[in-house]
């Protein structure tokens, strides 16, 4: 499915060991923040050599130096897009997603870089690559 998006202010940590700096990472950035309902979080990669941010979409009220993230902003535009449910069971199912879009998307990705996995609730994530029309 392809949808449009709006970009989106984040904040973020980083890690370029992947993938088992990931868990970790998600979990400084959930200790940052007092409650976590209606929080957007996202984890954005150039791929499994490269680097990943552990990303939650800013609020208004955050201060991103008080809490010790950086800031960043997703970009806007078309993407490719693959619901993957019950992922927490078999992680590599994300990676699956991505290889899936990658090769129906062939000719049209943009030149971002960057996929996107937005984390939804009920154990479900939208894996989302930037594309051309």
């Amino acid at each position: 499915m392809e949808e449009i998006r709006e970009a989106i202010p984040v904040l973020y940590l980083e890690t370029t060991h992947m993938p088992e700096g990931i868990k970790p990472l998600f979990d400084r950035l959930y200790a940052a923040f007092d409650r976590l309902e209606q929080r957007v979080f996202y984890g954005v990669s150039t791929g499994p050599n490269g680097t990943y941010r552990a990303c939650v979409e800013k609020l208004e009220s955050d201060d991103a130096n008080a809490l010790a993230l950086h800031e960043w902003e997703l970009p806007g535009g078309l993407f490719a897009v693959e619901r993957v449910d019950n992922w927490s069971s078999d992680p590599g199912r994300i990676a699956a997603a991505f290889q899936r879009v990658l090769a129906s998307c062939a000719g049209r990705i943009g030149d971002w870089g960057w996929g996107i996995e937005e984390y939804l609730a009920d154990d479900a994530v939208n894996v989302m690559i930037k594309i051309y029309p």
